[in-house]
């Protein structure tokens, strides 16, 4: 927001009357005014991030129309929760475990610690607006935007919930929406089959996280292109993501009304693709992922009835030792299915490796 003019002593200053704020109606090109408003916030925002702030409060309430004898034009405001750099912060502003920003628009990572936020924290705060703009749906609180075209690949970047993973700048965004733009659409299934025969885990993450909500290419695609191989190379590129599209598959597989009309023996492709995940992150050894995942899984398997699926499931159970078993058994027990996940195990004539495992499925402990 620019000062028009200020006293010496700073005691007062005038700034340039705004005729509102960022606003979307029917009437307007929403792709040529997402690709405005980023513009905008990228030479906004550029100095400030250079210097080390943060502005921390992205919404289109803090995004102001001007005219002047330019025309009309866009300008960030209300610079008041900007984080100065770490070993430069005067005041306080925050407390650890609680929202500094807006709900909605704030990045995951401002929920905790903002002191912490980096420019990326903004980053995701635009990525937020321009999914707002193309479809004038507000961001839901702490959950993934919509993700639209032209710009889904910009989208599910900026949007990442960890922060490592998203644009370093604005400027990258911006860069990254003119060039989706400009770029021909590939069909997503050709996009992944071809990721997958250049074993591309890193461009096939990023491919999927933009077409997270395409239920047909999750279930049907994924097991038919991405195997055990690929998912080991897709852990090392990017784990969060990984588990973060397992889960989907689950979550879609676990609700009748979003299996892309899958139905029997249909769903056991996407079944054993995900537990194919689950076997990839036991083998990697992180437990805490594991224990999360295996609940998603076992209400998935709940919910499918497919008895191959569990035949898969419970052998693989059989095979581990304590450490691993103890990661299962709290995801079973998280997810509602423990009672049919002992049932499987006991319906099973498969011997137990793990004393702890065979116990629970016995109800011995």
């Amino acid at each position: 927001m620019p000062v028009l003019s200020e006293a010496e002593d700073g005691s007062w200053y005038v700034m340039p009357f705004a005729e509102g704020t960022l606003r979307v109606d029917h009437s307007i090109d929403r792709v040529k005014l997402a690709l405005e408003i980023v513009d905008a916030l990228a030479e906004g925002l550029r100095s400030l991030h250079a210097g080390g702030q943060v502005h921390r409060d992205i919404k289109p309430d803090n995004i102001l129309k001007l005219a002047d004898g330019d025309g009309t034009r866009w300008v960030v405001a209300d610079f008041g929760t900007v984080r100065n750099k770490p070993d430069q912060t005067t005041t306080q502003l925050t407390e650890y475990g609680s929202l500094l920003g807006t709900a909605g628009w704030a990045a995951p990572e401002l929920y905790e610690d903002a002191h912490a936020a980096t420019p990326r924290a903004d980053v995701y705060g635009i990525g937020a607006i321009v999914s707002w703009i193309l479809t004038n749906q507000l961001p839901p609180r702490r959950r993934p935007v919509a993700l639209v075209d032209p710009f889904r690949g910009s989208l599910a970047r900026a949007t990442r919930e960890d922060a490592l993973r998203r644009f370093d700048t604005v400027d990258e965004l911006r860069d990254a929406m003119n060039d989706e733009l400009r770029s021909p659409q590939m069909d997503p299934w050709k996009r992944i089959e071809t990721l997958a025969a250049a074993r591309d885990a890193t461009g096939l993450s990023e491919m999927i996280q933009s077409q997270i909500d395409d239920e047909r290419l999750l279930l049907e695609g994924l097991p038919l292109y991405v195997d055990r191989d690929l998912l080991e190379l897709w852990w090392t590129a990017d784990s969060e993501s990984l588990v973060d599209v397992a889960t989907t598959v689950l979550q879609n597989l676990a609700n009748p009304n979003r299996r892309a009309a899958l139905r029997g023996e249909a769903l056991q492709a996407p079944l054993r693709w995900a537990l194919q995940v689950l076997q990839v992150v036991a083998a990697e050894g992180d437990l805490r992922v594991l224990e999360r995942l295996a609940a998603t899984c076992f209400e998935a398997l709940e919910a499918c009835d497919q008895w191959n699926s569990y035949q898969v499931v419970v052998k693989w159970m059989k095979q581990q030792h304590d450490q691993i078993v103890e990661s299962l058994i709290r995801g079973a027990e998280a997810s509602g299915a423990a009672g049919a996940t002992r049932h499987w195990l006991n319906d099973d004539y498969g011997s137990f490796r793990s004393r702890r495992l065979e116990r629970w499925a016995r109800y011995e402990a």
